[in-house]
């Protein structure tokens, strides 16, 4: 080969390396767009064979972060709301407005907890309490951030995509682990970037490659989305605009006055014409749900997103002013610095879900207030005057959808949270509220150069054995921001002993490890002051459990609690859930279990620490219950007596009775000694009679009302209903 060839081979090659590295600069630069410095992964230079193993990794990678994402868009920020694995759990009773989390589909795979809500029972007058389960974005916002679920999501399933590497086996490659699955999950600006740990060695014909390190990017602007919920639920919490359209729609579908209608909240009747109207307050609660709460809040709309549109009703004469400033009304108009043009936000109300209602502090019969002996004796109900004024108390929840049509390369992305509706005497139930978290600014807390504190030793043991704990993780937490410290590990003396330096601040120590209840403890870590904390983990025991119910008896007018033996449930048509809330303490937050169990399951496991609880249960029935129909006399006066009439219901599922431990009825308390010597424990429930009237102003039996008094009930058997615990 002469020399003009050998050159030409050896442009060629330098063209090919220069348009090579020219691509992996690319690469990079397209890979770290948008991230902070300290998170911008590396794009390593693995060997050509090795290269179909990473590119199956990454693959992988973002197969699973993307269904991680998907999970959590359904479930309010929330991967799996009805299990502890990925933080917190939440409970869905029967009734949407005594619960945590609202069911979209009746099952606790659909579960959406609350973004805002009342947390008090929907009877509550006086300092009651709201409450937020937003979950934090960032891992700097707090603990169970959505990040901080993704990672662990990650780490929890993708061998089920990588499946051991078998296709690359085939191929003659031996693939061996080096070391754990260690994700990193970021949320940018405008989409969520994932950096994997899991060295491997790839080994063929003798040459063995080290792969470590892999990254993807999932195409969903999290960040934004999460910046709209937020920004609609500060405007709920601010300006009540639910309970405010709420309010119109009741006005607007209780004109013109008729009982075909809603019971108007003011309407002066001067004559005789329109005669005496009189509604029920069941029939006021079905039109509510079926005919006035789903369309009206789904014209909800919120200004500056991509799905808003002015809707302007027309009449023959052009123009309906009053209709189209009715629809200008369900206008939201959250932030008007915030641009939302490529998202969308809808508002629903499925009728299935039982609204709460009273009306005039718990009429069932509604009919005008009685203005002679008020005004000028028989001479307003000589002449035929009638005051229709009826004052509305309601809950109801709604579900808020954003969803993003250009993420995930046009398939589109949603995002689901609920929020919950209360008015009380015709106006918004008002309560005070610490605010919204603000989206975290970039700090350099966590920066490991400002790591200046200390040296702090920090010992980690069992509360009740007093032996090490290995695998527990430890973090600072300043503020809104928290710093991964450390992992245990047990030394040769079976101590668990970790000595580092921390960012210098006032905080808190958090220590995580499964199966035990997470510690935060206060402390001061100072400019090169050593430190030495000991932190007892509280573990959390496991016992079986069973559930009786104490079935009541109706005797004239009031509900008692015979002296007899303790019954059981029926297998086939009653079935229990309980939930369990324990008060955090100054050591201990918060935590949460539950208990479902029917007559054939046998004793069901369950997960209890010591500690302060308050409980609910619900005892559901599981068979159609039909209460005729029922008509009442009701006296007019000057008038012919009206007979109104109460249709037939047919109600397929019921709450049959409960249990309620609170700071009314007492808290159930349930010490270490209980735990460490039983194995065993058996709940009672009270259990109602079958109801046979709709209301007791129709008849003498027992009501539908009595499922509001599950907490006067579980107060006067407050001593019956304790649980025994056994070996």
């Amino acid at each position: 080969m002469g020399k003009k060839a050998q050159i030409t081979v050896f442009m060629i090659i330098g063209i090919i390396l220069l348009f090579s590295s020219a691509l992996i600069v690319y690469i990079k630069n397209q890979v770290t767009a948008g991230l902070p410095a300290e998170f911008a992964p590396a794009v390593e230079e693995v060997p050509l064979e090795a290269q179909p193993i990473k590119l199956y990794v990454e693959n992988c990678l973002n197969k699973i972060a993307t269904e991680a994402l998907i999970h959590a868009g359904a479930h309010g920020g929330y991967i799996d709301p009805s299990t502890t694995d990925y933080g917190r759990m939440f409970f869905a009773g029967p009734f949407p407005t005594e619960s945590e989390a609202l069911s979209v589909t009746g099952r606790k795979e659909g579960l959406v907890p609350y973004w805002w809500y009342l947390k008090s029972p929907n009877r509550c007058l006086e300092e009651c309490q709201f409450e937020s389960n937003k979950p934090p974005l960032t891992k700097g916002q707090g603990m169970n951030s959505l990040e901080h679920q993704a990672e662990r999501y990650i780490k929890n399933n993708l061998g089920r995509c990588i499946q051991g590497f078998q296709t690359f086996e085939q191929q003659g490659f031996t693939i061996t682990p080096k070391g754990d699955i260690v994700p990193e999950v970021r949320v940018t600006e405008n989409d969520v970037a994932v950096l994997l740990e899991y060295p491997l060695d790839a080994e063929r014909s003798g040459r063995t490659t080290e792969v470590k390190q892999y990254f993807t990017k999932v195409d969903i602007s999290m960040k934004e989305i999460y910046n709209l919920a937020n920004d609609i639920m500060q405007y709920e919490i601010d300006q009540k605009f639910i309970e405010y359209h709420s309010l119109n729609l009741v006005s607007f579908y209780s004109k013109p006055v008729s009982m075909e209608r809603l019971p108007p909240m003011g309407h002066l009747d001067m004559g005789t014409d329109s005669g005496y109207l009189i509604w029920t307050k069941t029939e006021t609660q079905q039109r509510m749900e079926a005919n006035v709460l789903p369309p009206g809040i789904s014209m909800l709309q919120v200004f500056n997103t991509g799905n808003f549109r002015r809707h302007i009703i027309l009449d023959d004469e052009g123009v309906d002013h009053v209709a189209t400033g009715y629809m200008d009304k369900a206008w939201i108009l959250p932030n008007l610095t915030n641009q939302y043009e490529t998202l969308e936000a809808r508002f629903s109300y499925l009728d299935w879900w039982p609204i709460w209602l009273k009306i005039n502090g718990g009429q069932e019969v509604l009919q005008p207030e009685k203005m002679g002996a008020l005004v000028t004796g028989f001479l307003f109900d000589l002449i035929g005057m009638k005051n229709y004024r009826f004052y509305y108390s309601y809950s109801f929840p709604v579900l808020v959808t954003i969803k993003d049509p250009y993420a995930l390369g046009g398939q589109g992305y949603s995002f689901n949270f609920a929020i919950e509706a209360n008015v009380r005497k015709n106006a918004p139930m008002n309560a005070s509220w610490q605010g919204s978290i603000p989206y975290p600014q970039p700090s350099m807390l966590c920066d490991a150069r400002q790591r200046n504190a200390g040296p702090i030793k920090i010992e980690v043991k069992d509360k009740f054995t007093g032996l090490g704990i290995g695998g527990s993780n430890i973090e600072f937490i300043a503020g809104d921001e928290s710093c991964f410290i450390a992992t245990t590990e047990l030394d040769g003396e079976g101590r668990t002993i970790v000595t580092e330096k921390f960012p210098v601040g006032i905080g808190e120590i958090s220590v995580v490890k499964d199966g035990y209840l997470p510690v935060r403890m206060p402390i001061g870590a100072f400019l090169d002051e050593e430190g030495e904390y000991t932190i007892e983990m509280m573990p959390i025991f496991i016992v079986n459990a069973t559930v009786n119910p104490l079935t009541l008896t109706y005797q004239q007018g009031v509900y008692i609690l015979p002296q007899v033996p303790i019954s059981s449930l029926s297998p086939q048509t009653e079935s229990v859930v309980m939930t369990f809330s324990r008060i955090p303490d100054e050591t201990y937050g918060e935590f949460e279990s539950y208990l479902t169990y029917n007559a054939t399951s046998g004793p069901q496991e369950m997960l209890l620490v010591p500690g302060k609880y308050e409980v609910n249960g619900f005892l559901m029935l599981n068979k159609q219950i039909v209460i005729p129909e029922e008509t009442k006399t009701v006296p007019i006066p000057f008038m012919k007596s009206k007979v109104i009439k109460m249709n037939e219901s047919v109600i397929d599922q019921w709450l049959a009775g409960g249990v309620m431990f609170n700071n009314i009825t007492g808290y159930w308390e349930v010490t270490e000694e209980q735990l460490r010597f039983n194995s065993r424990v058996k709940f009672k429930i009270l259990k109602w009679p079958t109801p046979t009237t709709h209301s007791r102003e129709f008849g003498a039996g027992p009501s539908l009302e009595q499922v509001s008094e599950q907490e006067d009930a579980s107060n006067a058997y407050r001593t019956e209903l304790e649980p025994e615990w056994s070996q």
